[in-house]
């Protein structure tokens, strides 16, 4: 019966009724994707930056391994970053299991290496002969990289931001491992859905992501940065 109402299951995507399923309400689910989509956009862009700056912009002994060690979460799985938060958060004074702010730190650390990896590669094709120019007319190094050089890396933070939005509304296997009930996100309804055998909202949930993550890659492509 259900195979001939298609429509039928994005109205139960899109009701407020409580689902016992997942312990919230679909629209909770929409809405919490997306708030933490924009937040780890927020964290993951300001720390990509800092890290691109201090990496390119600054000469100090060890780079090569502050390099690696940044990079480090590309080498793990989002369920290895789940266990060790975890054993890391999960009792006094560090209690933070199931926090709306340790899902967007997870979500972050996934995120990111692949903001910084925009950043940086656009960063380093920048001359520094622009930066010294900027500095010979009374800039100190920080107004510089601020006036100067930021501007000219702008389309490739667009591009990592919104990355790091699809890879934040994506996300599954950390988040399974660390949520609350009322941080139930797109993913992981999905994944009760179908743990549940409800192929029809599964498949109506599932739309919406495909949707979400088409107009993010879909902005990245017409940035035009050839970053990748």
């Amino acid at each position: 019966m259900e195979a001939g109402l298609p429509l039928e299951w994005y109205r139960r995507v899109f009701s407020p009724e409580y689902n016992p399923i997942f312990g919230a309400n679909s629209i909770t689910a929409i809405r919490n994707s997306f708030f933490f989509g924009f937040s780890t956009v927020l964290i993951s862009t300001l720390l990509a930056l800092s890290i691109a700056y201090i990496m390119y912009r600054w000469e100090f002994k060890g780079k090569n391994i502050f390099d690696a060690l940044v990079m480090l979460p590309l080498a793990s799985s989002a369920i290895t970053l789940g266990l060790g938060y975890i054993r890391a958060f999960h009792k006094p004074p560090l209690n933070l299991l199931g926090t709306w702010y340790l899902i967007v730190f997870a979500h972050t650390i996934i995120a990111y290496p692949f903001v910084l990896r925009a950043i940086s590669t656009v960063l380093k094709k920048i001359k520094p002969s622009l930066k010294e120019a900027a500095m010979s007319l009374g800039a100190n190094e920080l107004k510089a990289f601020l006036k100067v050089e930021l501007p000219l890396a702008f389309g490739s933070i667009v591009v990592g931001a919104i990355f790091a939005f699809a890879m934040s509304i994506a996300e599954l296997g950390a988040t399974y491992m660390i949520y609350k009930p009322e941080y139930t996100t797109i993913t992981i309804a999905i994944y009760r859905f179908l743990g549940s055998r409800q192929l029809g909202p599964a498949s109506a949930m599932s739309v919406i992501l495909m949707l979400v993550s088409t107009i993010a890659f879909i902005l990245i492509e017409r940035t035009g940065e050839e970053i990748w």
